[in-house]
This record gives structure tokens, sequence and C-alpha cells, in this order.
């Protein structure tokens, strides 16, 4: 309908070589309403809706499970992997956090993921965060599903309390990218 704006539909189940899995009216960045503070301590932009709530849901419960992490973390997507973060999206997003704050992006585990992460790296200074290759997981909802909600609070805590937690060269081919946190 011509008067209804913003939707994305999903069918997962589609075969994607004959029919569109997605059907939406809308390119932007997704989860903006919920960045509602102007003090966060990390914003990590993502690939996916699946992998926004993912990862959402996983800070709640280690809220919950753990008493948290002692830090503000709000997340956000792009509509998709090969969409261009804007000059007036980046200065939105960066006005969102505290005076340390940081962007972190955490794309998928694949050719086009790490294009992006390294786009948004080279154009905005965006750290990279990598779920490592040999996990056998292309995103952060299999990621989770593989290893579990203690797993991964130990993994964000060990990255927030080691803020240089080092480098990894990525292999893109032909190129050597480094400056990625392993996650």
């Amino acid at each position: 309908r011509n008067d209804i704006n913003g939707f994305k539909l999903y069918f997962p189940l589609r075969d994607k070589s004959h029919h569109a899995r997605f059907i939406t009216n809308s390119n932007h960045l997704e989860g903006i309403h919920n960045l509602n503070r102007k003090d966060y301590d990390y914003i990590i932009l993502t690939k996916s809706s699946k992998d926004r709530l993912s990862i959402g849901c996983t800070i709640n419960s280690i809220n919950s499970l753990y008493g948290g992490v002692n830090v503000s973390i709000g997340v956000i997507n792009v509509p998709h992997e090969t969409y261009r973060l804007r000059d007036y999206e980046y200065n939105w997003l960066s006005n969102k956090l505290n005076i340390n704050g940081r962007i972190i992006s955490l794309m998928d585990n694949d050719r086009t993921g790490m294009a992006e992460a390294i786009w948004l790296r080279n154009t905005y200074n965006i750290q990279p965060l990598l779920i490592p290759s040999d996990s056998g997981c292309k995103d952060f909802a299999e990621y989770y599903n593989k290893f579990g909600i203690k797993y991964i609070y130990d993994k964000i805590t060990d990255l927030i309390n080691n803020k240089n937690y080092g480098t990894k060269k990525i292999d893109f081919g032909k190129v050597q990218e480094d400056s990625a946190l392993p996650f």
C-alpha cells in the first residue's frame, strides 16, 4: 500500500533462486527507535534484523542472568550488507555515544560481510568485530546457538575488560586487512 511506510517482510524458507526472500519498502537503518540514550559505551552495527534482535535479547539475558556487563550497549542494523552508511547516519550514531564510546561492526563471516566491515572501518574508523572463521558460524545468531549464553557472556566481558584486545589479519582475497577484534 502507498500509505504504509517502513515495512520489511522476510520469508526464510523461500528458494531465493526463484523468489524474493524479502519484500520491503524501506532502505534505512533499523532499530534506531531503540537507541534512546545519549551515553552508550558501545553501539553494535550489524547487518540484519535477526542479528540485531539476537544480540539485543542476549544482552537483556546477560543483564538478567549475570547482573549485566557494567556498560551500556546499543544495537542497530543496516538493511543489508552492501548498504553504505551515510555521513549523517554516522554522525547521528556518534552523537549517541558517551565521550569514550565506540561504534563496532559485527557483520557476517563471509566475503560480503568482511567487505562491509572493511568499508566501515576504512570510511568511518568503525572497528570490526569478527566471528572466528573456525567456529563454523556465519553470524551472531548461529554463534549464540552453537556456544550458548555463558560463552558469549565470557567473550563480551573479556572484550570490555581488555579494550586493546588485539588485532587479527582478515584474509580478504588478495588483500590482507588488520585491526579487527576477534570475538
